[in-house]
């Protein structure tokens, strides 16, 4: 049915083309838009995701910026961003008028959520944060860091308040310091409250105001649960208990249940799986390596592992128990096997044990803390959410299989009243489809509304109370982008993602046609009537209808690929570049990869994966950095980043170095060069394999003319940053580059003339491709998740 609804609407959009004005309609991908764009595709990949406290707007933190939508309508109202780094948390104040977000360059902006504006902007000296909250007077805004530093800023005037760390002395064991686990909790009128493990396996309970011990946890567990000393050997081993999967699917698992010391039962009890013994020689050391808070601070959740010593020197590790404790009166209420996650309600009188073992297959156990007793068991279970007044828990189902294979209930969810113990609602429509696990889960305050988004980049906004979906779809983001590549005609734009889908794009308009998957997304290409597309990856080369949507043939040949991880070089401003180490030809049908084992480079037919020839020693000593194909495969160039700034060519057919292209320009330039960094990272043949261009560190391009061995120009600037990728047009009239600021520079390359400047993305480029009409330029960032179309002057 999907492929049919396909088809129509593809043939639809194929004899209505020629009526459609050439503008765009005010819609998301013309928000904010940089100066010399045509659109942007897609919204970028989901970071964080906050619903207001009244439940009237969505604020979405992606990576192109921040998405206000009103929830009720499904609508976006403010694209929310004034810089290009990557947007890292949200938080509504109480009163749900203004949002905060966090910025990677550690700025804090705050925004008026009614009219979009832009109220006050603060560098937070510190960061990346990993939690971001609203004091009750909606005034103070509090940022946690990685090191657990909390810092307290007025909204008003961006002025920092107070900073709270935890106080913890080094722990030292044999000879090497012992990292402590820190977690700290703020409630919402200011107090902090610090956790903090010990080498002893206790965990300190400390005021973050004063530095004063509470009280200290101690663990009444009986680690027997989780490994066995014996007796009957000399060296004593210890048996470390290991979860075992059972026989056959269906029988039945014997379970045992945990102890304290004293042989009385935890009051909170999760079925433990029979184990299988692995022997160590000496008593293990416990060590506390995750806590965590419920919401409102009152109960705490410790993992741990066993560090057991060897008998001849060194260590082991093995996982501890997850243990549950009150924080009001110290009191272990259990301890569970490792792979158990814990949630609480808002007011911790409810838990919810989820199995992350692929063992259980995802079991949920649901209990009452103050009656201490199981309200319900349930399976097969991906996520669960409270709603923030702890009345209403969401379970988000992960799926199960039918008779024929096919994902059923994917994503389907059950209600319950936490009040009452019973279930609300189940919603178990079968889908039968291309379904997607969830990936973040939002109740409402009240439990009104469910919010779930999942890998299509499709946010789904439920009423709980009549099991509605709302009409309004929230749909458009994606993961980050690695292929692109235009149809013949130009109408339409391929994307290929970093989990491996398809997406098809209207290049008109902008609308996402279809999305497709899954397939190796190296590289993708249309045929000629552009009723094909070709997938290209290391494994496969995947045909796809482009009308139907429907997979085709499959080739899945093995291409040797025994090379190591390409160097990772980073720059002055912070960003990185991987160089790969494998190259294809522009076109895509030709492919060069490292072979470690044999000291080969490996020429490889793409279509066919025929194994064309062999490159050997010095060839492949200098495939260590960037690297090109010509578009008939012909010649390869290499150069080595980690020895020299030269560009070796090679005959892929002979195995001889045919040239060697000198980036220094004179003596003087060569002798400099020793004190400058003029490393080479991005070369690319124009169409006709008659030119290569080089992107250097100190950001110019030279081009070199293939035949006649000879520099032929030099483009100089703009470029602030290292030129990470270049692009010809199909017929070499203009070069794009692409540096790793993001920006990108559009020239005209008979006479070097710089023609366009165009800033949108966040960090390094990642592909740059023309339409055949030259008229449009296709850009994507590995960092966040958008395509960009940009138009292309004319001469």
């Amino acid at each position: 049915m999907k492929s049919k609804l396909f088809s129509m609407f593809l043939t639809l959009l194929i004899f209505s083309t020629p009526f459609l004005p050439n503008t765009f309609a005010q819609d998301y991908t013309q928000l904010n838009l940089p100066e010399g764009a045509k659109a942007r595709l897609g919204k970028g990949t989901i970071i964080d995701m906050q619903l207001s406290p009244d439940s009237t707007r969505l604020a979405i933190a992606s990576s192109i910026g921040v998405w206000l939508y009103d929830i009720h309508i499904g609508a976006e109202t403010f694209l929310l961003t004034k810089r290009t780094e990557l947007v890292g948390l949200l938080a509504f104040s109480p009163d749900g008028t203004t949002l905060a977000h966090t910025d990677g360059d550690n700025t804090c902006r705050i925004w008026h959520v009614e009219n979009g504006k832009l109220l006050l902007t603060f560098n937070t000296f510190g960061g990346p944060f990993r939690s971001l909250k609203f004091l009750s007077d909606a005034k103070t805004l509090v940022c946690c860091d990685w090191k657990n530093i909390f810092s307290f800023w007025d909204i008003t005037t961006g002025k920092q308040l107070n900073t709270f760390s935890p106080k913890a002395s080094e722990v030292r064991i044999e000879g090497s310091i012992w990292e402590r686990v820190l977690e700290g909790f703020v409630d919402h009128t200011g107090n902090v409250t610090f956790a903090i493990g010990n080498h002893d396996g206790t965990i300190s309970i400390q005021d973050g105001r004063t530095h004063q011990l509470i009280r200290t946890l101690v663990a009444r567990t009986n680690d027997a649960a989780f490994f066995e000393l014996r007796e009957d050997s000399r060296e004593k081993p210890i048996i470390v208990r290991i979860p075992a999967e059972p026989e056959e699917e269906n029988d039945e698992k014997p379970f045992l249940t945990n102890y304290r010391k004293d042989g009385t039962p935890f009051p909170i009890q999760y079925q433990f799986q029979e184990y299988s013994p692995a022997r160590f020689a000496k008593q293990p050391m416990k060590w506390i390596k995750e806590l965590k808070f419920s919401q409102d601070g009152k109960m705490l959740v410790s993992k741990s592992r066993y560090w057991i010593p060897k008998l001849g020197g060194g260590s082991e590790g093995a996982s501890g128990p997850t243990e549950i404790w009150n924080l009001n009166t110290g009191e272990q209420l259990a301890a569970l096997p490792w792979y158990v996650d814990a949630q609480f309600s808002s007011d911790s009188k409810t838990l919810v044990l989820i199995s992350r073992n692929a063992f259980t297959r995802g079991s949920c156990a649901i209990s009452d803390i103050v009656e201490k007793r199981q309200i319900a068991e349930l399976s097969g279970v991906a996520e669960v959410k409270f709603s923030d007044n702890g009345k209403t828990l969401a379970i988000i189902k992960s799926g199960s299989y039918d008779s024929e294979g096919v994902v059923i209930e994917r994503g389907s969810y059950t209600l319950w009243d936490i009040t009452t113990h019973r279930e609300i609602v189940s919603r178990s429509k079968d889908e039968k489809k291309l379904a997607f696990l969830p990936e973040n889960v939002i109740l409402s305050q009240d439990g009104a509304l469910l919010i779930k988004t999942d890998q299509s980049g499709t946010i789904d906004v439920w009423e709980t109370k009549t099991d509605k979906l709302r009409p309004s779809l929230i749909k458009g983001y994606t993961k980050a982008f690695k292929s692109l590549t235009f149809s013949n005609d130009g109408k339409i734009l391929a994307s290929g993602d970093n989990t491996g889908y398809i997406h098809f794009w209207n290049t008109d308009d902008g609308s996402k046609l279809n999305m497709i998957g899954r397939s190796n997304v190296d590289g993708l290409f249309f045929d000629k009537d552009d009723k094909t597309l070709k997938a290209v990856g290391f494994g496969t080369t995947v045909q796809w209808d482009v009308t139907s949507g429907e997979q085709g043939v499959v080739n899945t040949r093995r291409i040797n690929l025994n090379g190591p991880i390409g160097p990772v070089v980073g720059f002055d401003d912070g960003t990185t570049l991987t160089f790969d180490i494998h190259v294809y030809s522009p076109n895509f049908r030709t492919l060069a990869t490292k072979n470690a084992k044999d000291n080969k480079i490996e020429v490889w037919n793409v279509t066919t994966r025929e194994h064309l020839c062999s490159l050997t020693q010095e060839a492949y000593k200098s495939f260590w950095g960037a690297s090109a194909l010509t578009p008939d495969g012909n010649i390869l160039a290499t150069n080595n980043k980690m020895k020299t700034t030269n560009v070796l060519l090679w005959d892929t057919h002979t195995d001889k170095r045919i040239a060697t292209f000198n980036m220094s320009k004179n003596l003087v330039d060569k002798v400099l060069g020793r004190f400058k960094d003029r490393s080479i990272y991005s070369l690319m043949f124009s169409h006709d394999g008659k030119t290569l261009a080089v992107g250097i560190e100190d950001k110019e391009i030279q081009l070199w003319d293939v035949t006649d061995r000879e520099r032929v120009n030099i483009l100089k600037m703009p470029h602030k940053h290292a030129i990470c990728k270049l692009a010809f047009s199909s017929d070499g009239t203009f070069l794009a580059s692409g540096d790793t600021g993001g920006k990108i520079h559009l020239w005209e390359f008979d006479t070097g003339d710089h023609l366009a400047s165009y800033e949108g993305h966040k960090g390094n480029i990642s592909a740059l491709v023309f339409s055949q009409d030259k008229k449009l330029l296709a850009s994507i960032s590995k960092h966040d998740g958008a395509i960009f179309l940009w138009n292309v002057p004319s001469k």
